[in-house]
């Protein structure tokens, strides 16, 4: 019998013959590649998700993944188990979610190389402004907590403050991910260049715009 294709946001296509979803005990189970390969076409095809998601806009799938039974061939030779996809760390500011540019990684080198910019604020990354008194805030996610670096007197102070707290924090959790079993050496060294970058930005007084 003829499987047949579904569109998935528009443009993927899910050719597996295999059901991709299934009951037992009366709940329903999706295959945990499938829900992979579908939330990677919702971030970039979504309308509504990109209003909410801004940094999403841009971003597309590869031709080589069009089709769910090539992604999942692709992710079954990965160690992909409990972790997270990432398009970001090997190349930054990319674009594309791709076999030669993705790479699974542990959440919390996910969640550390994340660097959230209030748009239309018009402030460097890790910057707002408090409307109290005037100066400028620096803060920091750690572990999904919001952490203060003190207030400043200039965006640029504010933005370095910044900068220096970020190199330390994924300095860090370079180390941490160092002493994995199954770490990925260019994972690895993409966090130690991400370092050495922000600490150059600092160094010449640039503003860090990306990870």
């Amino acid at each position: 019998m003829k499987f047949e294709r579904k569109l998935v946001y528009g443009f993927g296509i899910n050719d597996s013959e295999k059901p991709t979803q299934y009951m037992v005990n009366g709940k329903r189970i999706k295959c945990p590649i499938y829900v992979m390969w579908s939330n990677m076409y919702k971030r970039c095809y979504s309308e509504s998700y990109l209003k909410t998601h801004k940094s999403y806009v841009g971003c597309y799938v590869s031709d080589e993944w069009k089709y769910f039974t090539r992604f999942r061939e692709w992710v079954i030779q990965q160690d992909w188990e409990g972790k997270n996809l990432d398009k970001d760390i090997l190349k930054a500011d990319n674009k594309e979610y791709g076999p030669d540019a993705c790479v699974f990684v542990p959440s919390y080198v996910n969640t550390a190389l994340g660097i959230r910019k209030l748009y239309n604020n018009g402030l460097p990354v890790g910057v707002s402004v408090d409307t109290a008194s005037g100066k400028y805030v620096s803060g920091i996610s750690i572990n999904g907590k919001r952490k203060s670096l003190g207030y400043f007197e200039c965006r640029t102070n504010a933005h370095k403050a910044w900068q220096i707290a970020k190199a330390a924090q994924i300095e860090a959790i370079a180390l941490r991910y160092s002493e994995e079993k199954t770490y990925n050496p260019k994972v690895l060294e993409a966090l130690t260049l991400k370092v050495l970058a922000l600490r150059q930005d600092l160094k010449e007084n640039r503003e860090t715009v990306t990870l």
